[in-house]
């Protein structure tokens, strides 16, 4: 971002469209003379986070523009820790949009994407990490990613990191007294200094290794119904979704293209997507879809591989076996309510390699088993229960900021171990905070600050 911070900046903070209230967002050292400008009826006794109403009024011809609420937040007791001033106007596309202009018009300058939590980053009003929450809030897909989000937001990582950059900066300290006053009585060993590295690295694993778990509540799982033609892949998209999504016919090939839609699974997002069943055609559309499904399955992290019971393993379920071998996948034995006999089937699908675990069967046409589908998937999108209140890497910026850590912690451990001098292992430190400060943005470039806060909208 080039704009100075010296401005006092504005946006429409709320989604565009119609609804009952919107709200203009301003901030900087002119945010309240914008508001005395453009309030009426005047007034000079604004108190700091208390509600008035009034008109707002064109500061060009004095027209009024709406009736609204108006809220001053002054620094640092605001979002951005500058001086803050909210609108609260009717919604709509006219209104709100107005009465930018009129903020505009009486000196504030239109805001960039993610400025307003930029300033509020730079003023400290909040780390890197906690900014980042807000966009996670934001495209939460469910209330458990929204609740992992707001958990981050509160400052449980900032908290975790503030601790572990405590530690390894006493690690460090120790490293610096070791190395002025070799000859100390006092000077720390390196076997003492090694445990304590090690000590620390512990911790930091056990946050790199919730990633997995809080990256699947933060940006979904993809799924990928796979499966020969009339095998029941729709039918099983619109059982579980509880809406005919899918269009569902005998005739096969009936999907071309990839379906795609988003499940909610006890809190956890599931993309899960439909698509053209499996054959040799010489229909050009049917081939277009079955390349697409080809594509879709190799890029999904579960894949379902659906089996109709009536008709046993095929041909392209076989293949979809032994293809998915690397992967997590599911064997769905579909259209129990035509065939309960199933046992047969299960014994040749184990025999290919499937864990019994992964095989379910069920109804799409009854309901009959959609439950174990759904736990099934659940399990094998999470790799372990977990607590959604405690400290959950989500952001694949933090971890692979958390494992070059580890990993500069590791090279120190070594050069210890080794018996080097102690100021080398110094370096290795130095570099493991410089990548620790990245999460909350103490050593963060501007560029990658631009970066990141111009993925955020207009208005945050």
């Amino acid at each position: 971002m080039d704009q100075s911070f010296n401005d006092t900046i504005a946006a429409i903070a709320t989604a565009p469209g119609r609804g009952g209230v919107a709200i203009v967002r301003i901030s900087g050292n002119q945010a309240a003379a914008i508001l005395e400008r453009l309030f009426y009826p005047p007034r000079d006794d604004w108190q700091s986070h208390q509600l008035y109403y009034g008109e707002i009024r064109s500061p060009r011809d004095g027209q009024i523009l709406d009736k609204c609420l108006a809220v001053l937040f002054r620094s640092p007791a605001s979002f951005t820790g500058e001086d803050v001033v909210e609108l609260q106007c009717h919604g709509g596309s006219m209104v709100p949009r107005l009465l930018l202009q009129a903020v505009l018009d009486a000196g504030a300058r239109m805001s960039e994407p993610g400025e307003f939590s930029m300033r509020a980053f730079v003023n400290g009003a909040m780390d890197l990490s906690e900014a980042e929450a807000i966009c996670d809030i934001v495209d939460a897909k469910t209330a458990a990613s929204a609740s992992v989000a707001a958990v981050q937001l509160a400052g449980s990582l900032s908290n975790e990191m503030d601790k572990i950059e405590a530690e390894l900066l006493n690690i460090m300290a120790a490293i610096t007294v070791a190395v002025d006053f070799p000859d100390d009585a006092d000077a720390p060993e390196s076997e003492s200094i090694i445990q304590r590295i090690n000590a620390l690295k512990q911790k930091i694993a056990k946050l790199i290794n919730s990633a997995a778990n809080g990256r699947v509540y933060r940006e979904g799982i993809h799924v990928s119904l796979c499966g020969a033609v009339n095998v029941g892949k729709s039918s099983l998209l619109n059982a579980l979704l509880q809406n005919e999504r899918a269009i569902v016919s005998s005739a096969p090939g009936t999907t071309r293209d990839i379906i795609e839609e988003c499940l909610n699974i006890e809190g956890v997002p599931v993309i899960i997507s439909d698509t053209a069943g499996l054959r040799d055609t010489v229909d050009e559309a049917e081939v277009i879809g079955i390349s697409r499904t080809q594509a879709a399955a190799a890029a999904s992290q579960i894949i379902i591989i659906i089996i109709d019971a009536q008709n046993g393993i095929d041909s392209q379920a076989r293949n979809l076996i032994t293809a998915s071998e690397e992967k997590k996948r599911l064997v769905v034995i579909n259209k129990i309510d035509l065939n309960d006999n199933i046992n047969d089937i299960i014994d040749k699908v184990l025999n290919m390699g499937v864990d019994n675990k992964d095989i379910v069967y069920a109804s799409a046409k009854t309901g009959a088993g959609l439950a174990d589908v759904l736990t099934a998937l659940k399990d094998k999108a999470l790799t372990a229960d977990l607590q959604l209140q405690s400290c959950l890497i989500s952001n694949i910026r933090h971890q692979q900021a958390l494992i070059k850590t580890n990993q500069y912690l590791e090279d120190a451990v070594v050069t210890l171990a080794a018996g080097m001098p102690v100021d080398i292992a110094a370096i290795d430190l130095e570099n493991a905070w410089q990548e620790l400060g990245l999460i909350s943005g103490k050593t963060a470039s501007e560029e990658l600050l631009n970066t990141i806060f111009s993925q955020f909208c207009l208005g945050k």
